[in-house]
């Protein structure tokens, strides 16, 4: 049986099997605070999220590959998504709305229709925050998507 202990910061609970009892590891709780994102700031999620935005500026710059063209636009779109997810937690509406935008509409050209309307969805919320009738805009985006979707699996269904 492992022996775990418990160790308290700022009423988080952490079991950790590798220490011994009475042993409190610092490196570890720091890492895991950060993990849990309880000591990053606003300012360093802002500059978390303008990494990722960069990065999926860089994917869509690069030359497509021959073999697989749509590679690209996989590694951006999942660049986009991680913008976005860093600018919701720091309450940059407007700036998560546009991120999550650009990765539906990557993951749309990818043909991921289902991903891409759950991202047109998040972008409608984070756009509701700032600008309701954009935010609409984005919603209608989804339902077509769904839609659409939704026509193609039952011509699919009814040529069988």
């Amino acid at each position: 049986m492992i022996s775990t202990t418990t160790t308290t910061t700022s009423n988080i609970h952490i079991h950790d099997p590798n220490t011994t009892p009475g042993i409190t590891d610092r490196h570890t709780i720091r890492n895991i605070d950060k993990l849990l994102g309880t000591s990053i700031s606003e300012k360093e999620w802002r500059d978390i999220a303008n990494t990722h935005l960069e990065k999926a500026d860089k994917h869509m710059r690069e030359p497509i590959i021959r073999k697989t063209p749509d590679l690209k636009f996989h590694y951006a779109s999942s660049s986009y998504l991680d913008a976005a997810e860093a600018f919701r937690i720091c309450s940059f509406w407007h700036d998560a709305s546009n991120a999550y935008e650009k990765t539906a509409d990557l993951r749309k050209r990818l043909g991921h229709y289902e991903q891409s309307a759950t991202c047109y969805t998040q972008a409608a919320e984070m756009m509701e925050r700032v600008n309701p009738a954009l935010a609409r805009k984005r919603y209608s985006e989804c339902i077509i998507l769904f839609d659409n979707r939704k026509l193609i699996k039952i011509g699919i269904y009814l040529l069988e």
